[in-house]
Order: C-alpha cells, then sequence, then structure tokens
C-alpha cells in the first residue's frame, strides 16, 4: 500500500490543502497524520475539518494536547502559547473534544505512528541525538516508525546514524520524520510530506509550494506574533 504520511500542519490550511492536492499522493491507500495539527497558524478550525475528512489515523501532537488542556501551557516557549491560548478560544467543544481523544501513537500496515518519541509519546522529546534515536528505536525494534515534531526531515537507521536522504528503503528498527506540512525547520520554506510504499520497503521525502504569503498574512490578521509568520518564508 501507498501512505501518505503528514505533520505538523499547524492550522495552516494554505498548506494542507497544496499537501492534499499534490499529485504525487494522490493514489495513496491511506493518509496518517502524525499530529500538531493545530498550533502557530490562523485557521485550526479549517485545518481540522479537512485532517478529519483526510486523514485514516491521526495521533495527538504537543499543541493539540496542549489545546485539549491535557498538558500545561508552561510546556511551551512564549509564542507558542499564545497561539494554544488563541486557538483554545475559537475552537468548538465538539472540536477540542475530537482533539482531546487522539491517540498518543497507532499502528497501521507494519507502521508505528507517533508525533515525537516512541520511547515516550507523551514527553514529548526532540529526537535530535544518536542516544535519543537509539533509546527510541530500542523501544519499538520490530517496526519502522513514522513521526514528526522536529519539522525537520530525516531517517535514523540502526546504530543511531541520521541522514537527510530524499528517499531510500525501511528496516527495522529505523525511525523517519516526514518534515512539517505547515511550518518547515530546515531552511526550505515549501511544505513536507512523505510517500512509504509499505510494499516494496520504500519511503520518499516531497515538498510543495503553498502561497506562504497568505498564510503569513493570516497570521498577522488574527494578532498572532509576527514571528510565526515571518519565519514561514525562510522555513527556520
Amino acid at each position: 500500500m501507498l501512505i501518505r504520511v503528514i505533520s505538523d500542519v499547524h492550522s495552516n490550511l494554505p498548506a494542507l490543502e497544496a499537501v492534499l492536492a499534490c499529485t504525487q499522493g494522490l493514489e495513496a491507500g491511506m493518509t496518517v497524520c502524525l499530529g500538531d495539527v493545530t498550533g502557530y497558524g490562523s485557521q485550526p478550525s479549517e485545518c481540522i475539518a479537512l485532517v478529519r475528512s483526510a486523514c485514516d489515523v491521526v495521533v495527538t501532537g504537543n499543541h493539540d494536547s496542549g489545546v485539549a488542556g491535557k498538558i500545561s501551557i508552561q510546556h511551551f516557549n512564549s509564542d507558542g502559547a499564545r497561539a494554544v491560548e488563541w486557538t483554545r478560544g475559537r475552537l468548538s467543544g465538539g472540536e477540542v473534544a475530537w482533539l482531546s481523544g487522539l491517540p498518543l501513537h497507532a499502528e497501521a500496515q507494519g507502521l508505528f505512528l507517533c508525533h515525537s518519541d516512541p520511547a515516550n509519546p507523551g514527553g514529548w522529546r526532540y529526537i535530535l541525538t544518536r542516544e535519543a534515536a537509539q533509546d527510541a528505536m530500542a523501544a519499538v525494534p520490530a517496526m519502522p516508525c513514522m513521526m514528526g515534531h522536529t519539522h525537520k526531515p530525516g531517517y535514523w537507521s540502526v546504530g543511531g546514524v541520521f541522514s537527510e536522504a530524499g528517499s531510500g528503503c525501511m528496516e527495522a528498527p529505523c525511525l523517519i520524520n516526514c518534515g512539517s506540512v505547515g511550518q518547515p525547520r530546515d531552511g526550505d520554506p515549501r511544505a513536507a510530506f512523505m510517500l512509504v510504499d509499505t510494499d516494496s520497503g520504500s519511503w520518499r521525502h516531497v515538498r510543495v509550494e503553498y502561497d506562504v504569503e497568505a498564510a503569513a498574512s493570516g497570521i498577522i490578521g488574527a494578532g498572532l506574533p509576527a514571528s510565526l509568520a515571518e519565519r514561514l518564508s525562510v522555513g527556520r
């Protein structure tokens, strides 16, 4: 099966729409979302609705959990906290309930799915070091693990070796970060997602142009921190 993997939408509707319309992902038999549908951006309700209609599996992210009141606002920096509080005030009770009910992790088609760290999905650790990657792989030794959270696409292989290759073959264990739809931080402002072919055991990253100015203008217009808009054009 071809699986489309998205993560870290962060209420960026133009980016999400561009990703879901990308021709490279239209033949996917399943779409999964690795969390952080909300936070930072100005269109949380629209993104929740689109993710709910387009995705077969959704796990929670730290911003989703913050908006749902499941983790303290103190877990976020000042800009992130402002966005979480702003988002809380604009969602319906049903939308908050949906966020609150999302699981910390899931399994689909032989893949382990979580937002951050498979060793402790609710701890929200960033997998940025060899030691963290090795710990994470030891927790799920029999399956490839798909994750987001760092907003940086990449592949961690056995032994904790990191690669920024655009495609490759999966092994078990391994960690594959699909990057961010709505707020990339690898220096490339284009929206990121990933395609996984479970038949061939392969994966590849995909980048998509979207209307960055529209997303940035929405953030400014909503009164959210300007830095959240400014970083979109540089992918940092």
